[in-house]
């Protein structure tokens, strides 16, 4: 599996031969050691799960998404294929008191983006977290 977007993967190895010494390395590094089925089961959990259809809402999203009262911070990778970035912002469209921030909106990594690939994503999103708990914190502090 490709976690990163073919822009940002042909950056790496604009020539593709070179990617399957890489892809080589992953699949030796961690993918032998998964298990399939639990792979399966994510994917299953990932395709079932619909906000709309929490006890109340008959499967209205929209308004499911309407309701969340919680201050609320959406972090997208861009250019994710598995997480994809317009469903995220489309969430964000329907939360009431809502922050959304791309990561790594100059250079589209993909999924690997909220991954931790690399330090400046790492302290990008520590740094938005960080400030956005300090204004909750803030905020609650006053009430």
């Amino acid at each position: 599996m490709i976690t990163r977007t073919p822009g940002f993967q042909e950056s790496l190895y604009p020539n593709g031969k070179d990617a399957v010494a890489y892809l080589k390395g992953v699949e030796d590094a961690g993918w032998k050691r998964m298990d399939a089925t639990d792979w399966v089961y994510q994917s299953w959990a990932y395709d079932a799960h619909n906000l709309g259809t929490s006890a109340g809402y008959s499967g209205d999203y929209h308004r499911a998404l309407k309701a969340i009262n919680a201050k609320t911070l959406i972090l997208a990778g861009t250019g994710d294929l598995l997480n994809p970035e317009f469903e995220a912002q489309e969430a964000a469209r329907f939360i009431n008191d809502v922050r959304y921030i791309p990561i790594n909106s100059q250079r589209a990594m993909g999924h690997v983006s909220g991954a931790g690939i690399s330090a400046p994503e790492n302290d990008f999103q520590n740094r938005e977290i960080a400030g956005f708990l300090d204004v909750v914190m803030s905020q609650r502090k006053r009430q």
